[in-house]
């Protein structure tokens, strides 16, 4: 018995580990970061493969689209942050500055920058034009988890647990600590 609404897509390939599933909120497109080093991404009206992004040598741990939906971005095992266009799948850069691997990422509000969190302790803001690392934030004593853009672009806060959080507000270019604790 099917307990799926009907308006909902299967998707069918899925073997091995899949570390992340992710959706684009604008468009109709998502997919899966796995452990074999690919990216897949579908069309969710269709359920029908789009593409399948090969440039990790290690497992990807998580992926996100830009803003616009026009750019992809993924974490991975390999210490690498890579673009990706969503039109043609071609890999656009690699973002390369993390000790060890990169657990996630994050674009800004307007597209510009991206975020990138690791095992390294450090989150690293990147420009997604140029590729070139402009800042570096240290402070964390474990792994950063997840990482984050306030929607004005001014507060860029990465998390790990247990509830601890440390985020950045930039002011004309000084940056302001603050953590956080539950």
């Amino acid at each position: 018995m099917d307990h799926c609404p009907h308006s909902l897509v299967r998707i069918s390939y899925l073997r091995g580990v899949v570390n992340e599933f992710f959706i684009h909120t604008l468009m109709p497109a998502g997919g899966v970061a796995s452990d074999d080093g690919t990216i897949r991404v579908w069309d969710a009206g269709t359920g029908s493969l789009i593409l399948i992004l090969k440039g990790h040598t290690k497992w990807v741990s998580c992926v996100a689209f830009s803003p616009d939906g026009e750019r992809l971005a993924s974490a991975s095992g390999d210490t690498t942050v890579k673009l990706w266009e969503t039109t043609s799948g071609r890999e656009m850069l690699t973002l390369a500055g993390h000790n060890m691997w990169v657990a996630t990422v994050a674009f800004s509000p307007d597209g510009k920058r991206l975020a990138s969190g690791s095992g390294d302790k450090t989150v690293k803001l990147w420009d997604v034009v140029s590729g070139q690392e402009t800042l570096t934030l240290r402070g964390h004593t474990g792994i950063v988890s997840s990482v984050a853009f306030s929607p004005d672009g001014r507060r860029e806060p990465g998390l790990f647990p247990p509830g601890i959080v440390h985020g950045w507000i930039r002011d004309d270019e000084k940056t302001k600590t603050f953590v956080g604790e539950d």
